[in-house]
């Protein structure tokens, strides 16, 4: 069973990428989450059959398994390539080097950033 749940999560990449082609990442994103939920709430209910458990494994195989795909298309979408590392916890340079009592900290360049084009 663990082997069928997850042969539907390599398959539904590709099938969640043509449609991610045609729907907004919105929707599919809302699709891969509603999925997931219907795929437990399949598990819950018919835990003892075994009809059940196969129900389960390919509903949420194939919708769970394209999540980390849909949610790479809605970070391209929504943040702009010059704050998607931002986004995502890097802290700016300027965050990085501070000047500190007229000097500057050990994480930054020997030469102070008005001759390298770092922002002050």
């Amino acid at each position: 069973m663990i082997t069928y749940l997850y042969t539907l999560h390599t398959v539904a990449k590709p099938l969640w990428g043509l449609i991610a082609e045609r729907v907004h990442v919105r929707y599919c994103i809302a699709g891969c989450y509603a999925g997931g939920a219907l795929g437990v709430l399949l598990l819950v209910v018919g835990s003892g059959s075994l009809v059940w458990l196969v129900a389960f494994a390919t509903v949420y195989g194939l919708t769970r398994g394209a999540q980390s795909f849909v949610t790479s298309l809605a970070w391209a979408d929504y943040f702009a390539a010059r704050r998607r590392a931002r986004s995502a916890g890097w802290p700016r340079r300027s965050a990085i080097c501070r000047r500190r009592r007229g000097r500057w900290s050990a994480a930054c360049s020997t030469t102070p950033p008005a001759t390298t084009g770092w922002p002050s």
